[in-house]
Parts: C-alpha cells; sequence; structure tokens
C-alpha cells in the first residue's frame, strides 16, 4: 500500500481538467508545495484551486508516478492537460520505454483477435511497449499477446476506478 496526499487524491480526480504545463515550466518546486498564487499564475481555475487544497488522503495498492517524476513518459507529460499522476502495478520502468497503443472493438471476431496477438507479439519482440486499455476484445488480445510487455491504460478517472 502507498498514500497518496490531498493534493495528489484531488489532482487524480481532476484528471483531465487542469494543465499542468505552465507550472511544470515557471516552478522547479514540486507541485503540490505550491502556493495558490503560484496555482493562480499557473492558469489553474479557482473551483480546481479549492480542490487542490482540499483534497483528501487516498491509500492506493501498487505506485504512483507524478508528472514531475524521472519515470512519468516524457512524451505525455509534455501534453496539454496530462493526467498529474498515472497509478500502476507491475514494472514502471515500461513507461519510459518507447510505446505503441493497440486498442479496438470490444466485440470482435475471433480473427480480428487473432491478428491482434500476433501484431502486439511481433511489435512486442521488436522492443515496443504494448499499450492498450482493459477491455474485453482486441484490447485484451494485445495484453496476452505479450504479459511482460503491455501499459494497460484506465479510460476513466480514479473515483470511477474504485466503484
Amino acid at each position: 500500500m502507498q498514500s497518496i496526499n490531498g493534493f495528489w487524491h484531488a489532482a487524480a480526480c481532476l484528471s483531465g481538467k487542469i494543465d499542468w504545463s505552465t507550472a511544470l515550466r515557471k516552478y522547479d518546486h514540486p507541485l503540490d508545495a505550491m502556493k495558490d498564487n503560484e496555482l493562480s499564475d499557473s492558469g489553474i481555475a479557482a473551483i480546481h484551486r479549492k480542490q487542490l487544497q482540499k483534497g483528501s488522503e487516498l491509500e492506493v495498492s501498487g505506485g504512483v508516478v507524478s508528472i514531475q517524476e524521472p519515470h512519468f513518459p516524457p512524451a505525455l507529460r509534455h501534453l496539454p492537460y496530462a493526467p498529474g499522476l498515472l497509478f500502476y502495478k507491475g514494472n514502471v520502468d515500461l513507461l519510459s520505454e518507447t510505446s505503441i497503443a493497440i486498442v479496438g472493438a470490444r466485440r470482435c471476431t475471433q480473427r480480428a483477435k487473432s491478428l491482434t496477438r500476433s501484431m502486439a507479439k511481433k511489435l512486442a519482440d521488436a522492443g515496443l511497449v504494448i499499450v492498450s486499455g482493459l477491455a474485453y476484445g482486441v484490447d485484451s488480445a494485445a495484453h496476452n499477446a505479450c504479459l511482460n510487455r503491455t501499459v494497460a491504460v484506465l479510460g476513466e478517472g480514479i473515483e470511477r476506478a474504485q466503484n
């Protein structure tokens, strides 16, 4: 079990609503130590600042990587509205490797699953990390083809994942 402070718990719940890019450029101290005026100067709305300051601590199983940590994928860090946190179980080093996304239908044919498994295995054997969702169908076929070279992405925020 790992504990995250209230700021980061609120940041996870606000995923996709806050653009951290200005704060990352302007300040070199931890985001969770930013003062209200720094958050405001970074373009973070008052309603979101209030939520960040009032967040409650959260115990999580697995690990957590913040947008400021070295294991956070560099390509994701620089996107507008990148999530402030990534939750993980397994090999966090995969987040730093070159990856390719494979996503598709939940209800798909056996042929689609077979093609997905073949393609995912070949791509993983070539050194790529396979990124996909946790849905049935194409997503699960991609993961099952190369379990030691996959990263699963949850499409909903943490508050939904816990239900």
